[in-house]
């Protein structure tokens, strides 16, 4: 048996200042890129399994339509907290209808196990003679 080990990349988050989010990739000019993120670096902008592992593909990317959509698309949320708010009580309350209906299930899942080890722990008889 192998143990292997497995390195899982950073992962992107642009920066937020006076309420605006921003890329702060400059920052990693010169080999700083390299050294920060050793297993690579994901953006969370994309469904891609992309990493980037330098500099000029992660900068090549931050200037991409998906990438400043998705800059945009943070900072109309963050501009709106009201709506953010409303929103995170409407997944609450979702999660919170999953969560008993899954335990609902899990307890109507459990009687019906333990009916069926009843069953199988009573004697039946001699099934295959016909005496």
């Amino acid at each position: 048996m192998s143990a292997d080990i497995t390195t899982v990349p950073d992962v992107y988050y642009p920066c937020v200042e006076n309420g605006k989010y921003f890329d702060r990739h400059q920052t990693l000019k010169n080999g700083g890129f390299s050294r920060k993120y050793k297993n690579g670096l994901k953006c969370p902008c994309s469904c891609h399994e992309t990493v980037f592992k330098k500099y000029a593909t992660f900068k090549k990317h931050c200037s991409g339509k998906r990438h400043i959509d998705y800059l945009k698309s943070l900072n109309l949320e963050y501009k709106d907290p009201v709506k953010r708010a409303i929103d995170a009580e409407r997944d609450l309350k979702q999660s919170k209808i999953i969560i008993t209906s899954l335990s609902n299930e899990l307890e109507r899942l459990k009687l019906r196990i333990d009916f069926l080890e009843t069953q199988l722990k009573c004697p039946v008889g001699n099934l295959i003679s016909f005496e």
